[in-house]
């Protein structure tokens, strides 16, 4: 299973300079809160500021979160393995671009042996962001999060996958089980404005999926489990309430999971946050899937910091994530 980065390829930035597959760009419709442009904190640097607000150029072999309301702008990762480090592309502030300066690796998720990268400092720049990524051991999928906490909301971030080949499983009365890594970044929206508000999240991803099921062409439901939360630092801060992936949409054409919605409850069943999923199969005989996902709310109970004091504004939360998972 895909538990830490093992030998990533060096992926090519593509010469089309809208990039790659927009997807979701109907999010905010879905009755989830929609955040303004973002309030900076801080002085940033000059130069690295634009986002392109444009939908990208549509491919099958990749997709991000795009939706300009929100600030989930970030819509290409490159990883350089020979120098461990990464390029996100389209994130005001983080002084990287095509042309130079990268994430550098940080340090270990706590003890799941994942890296973390943080963005470049430069002079005059005050800006911090954080990201995560996966990629499967045969190099099949590969997927990164990305977030900051220099913002007076939720800031700018986004969560991006890809895969360099495609196909569906062979068709069986069987369901299929897969199972693997989870990774992403979470923020609050109305905290401090500072490295504190951001963090890791990590845990265990399973789908069930049935080929046979449905007019659609079959469906996949499961959920995230033994999440955690971990500082921008990498320190385990405790542990997280389960997270759902509801039923998707086999889309056959595309060999493509569609449609999904994820939620997060209390120990009473009730909604402590939502949001949307996506995932894609990859490998020559659809080996593995790789998605990613976007949930908004405030803590559960079932969380470990949840506080019940009614004096307490409740803090607002973000989480992006990525997963790579085997059959």
């Amino acid at each position: 299973m895909p538990r830490a980065l093992r030998t990533i390829r060096d992926t090519k930035m593509p010469t089309n300079a809208t990039l790659i597959k927009a997807v979701l760009a109907g999010i905010a419709a879905l009755g989830l809160a929609a955040c303004s442009a973002s309030e900076f904190i801080g002085e940033p640097a000059a130069g690295d500021t634009t986002v392109d607000e444009t939908a990208p150029v549509t491919t099958i072999n990749n997709a991000f979160l795009f939706d300009t309301d929100r600030n989930l702008t970030a819509n290409l990762f490159v990883y350089d393995a020979v120098n461990d480090t990464i390029t996100i592309n389209n994130l005001p502030f983080d002084n990287t671009d095509e042309s130079g300066n990268s994430y550098a690796n940080a340090g270990t998720i706590g003890g799941t042996g994942i890296p973390f990268y943080q963005s470049p400092q430069i002079a005059g720049g005050t800006f911090n962001y954080f990201a995560v990524i996966l990629e499967s051991d045969a190099g099949y999928s590969f997927g990164g999060s990305v977030a900051t906490g220099n913002f007076g909301d939720f800031g700018f971030g986004g969560a991006y996958i890809e895969r360099s080949e495609s196909a569906l499983p062979p068709e069986q009365v069987d369901n299929y089980i897969f199972t693997g890594d989870y990774a992403g970044t979470r923020v609050v929206g109305n905290g401090g404005a500072g490295n504190d508000d951001v963090g890791f999240v990590v845990g265990t991803a399973r789908l069930q999926v049935d080929l046979r099921d449905l007019d659609t062409g079959g469906s996949a439901i499961g959920g995230v489990t033994g999440r955690t939360l971990y500082s921008s630092a990498g320190v385990e801060l405790g542990t997280l309430a389960g997270l759902q992936l509801n039923l998707a949409d086999i889309n056959q054409a595309e060999n493509g999971l569609e449609n999904g919605t994820t939620d997060v409850r209390n120990a009473d069943g009730s909604l402590a946050q939502q949001g949307e999923w996506l995932g894609s199969f990859a490998g020559p005989n659809g080996e593995e899937i790789v998605g990613f996902l976007v949930v908004e709310g405030t803590w559960s109970d079932n969380d470990f910091n949840f506080s019940d004091d009614v004096d307490v504004i409740p803090q607002e939360i973000r989480e992006t994530g990525v997963f790579i998972l085997e059959r």
